[in-house]
């Protein structure tokens, strides 16, 4: 397993939102083919509840809406505008990813980073991974557990 890191303001679908409130978004899929992008996040933070109307703002998403609500965190169903660039930015590592057979395993969302664990199929698709990324500040990294715990945004 490797994580692949991304800065949070190259892919814009919420930032600079999340810097606004005291929250962070977990996501489980980058999808398939077949399903929508990102059609579904995990709220956590103090301000969860609060970022459905900040993240409402954001040009890239055209409808949010509570889907389930537990003592740690929100699920929001999300609509992207597939249009605007961010979302197409981020279509187009989706699809990297979907050609090279890579499983997006988890995925959190921070006001500085996006941080997806992926499980690839060869070293080669590693490195092409890599390589074909177009985010500049892209970083790889072999991941030899699941606790993303480091990354939690209060360790940043």
């Amino acid at each position: 397993m490797y994580r692949l890191i991304l800065p949070a303001e190259e892919i814009d679908l919420v930032y600079p939102r999340l810097r606004e409130v005291d929250a962070f978004l977990e996501f489980a899929s980058l999808g398939t083919p077949d399903t929508a992008l990102l059609p579904q996040f995990w709220a956590y933070g103090s301000d969860r509840e609060v970022l459905a109307d900040q993240l409402i703002t954001t040009p890239a998403l055209t409808a949010i809406s509570k889907r389930a609500v537990c003592p740690d965190r929100v699920r929001y169903r999300l609509d992207w505008n597939t249009t605007t660039t961010e979302v197409t930015n981020l279509e187009r590592l989706r699809t990297l990813l979907r050609d090279l057979e890579v499983t997006v395993l988890f995925g959190r969302v921070t006001p500085a980073k996006w941080v997806l664990v992926c499980q690839f199929p060869t070293q080669e698709t590693v490195l092409r991974c890599y390589t074909d990324c177009e985010y500049p500040e892209c970083r790889l990294a072999q991941q030899t557990d699941l606790d993303l715990e480091k990354h939690h945004p209060e360790n940043e």
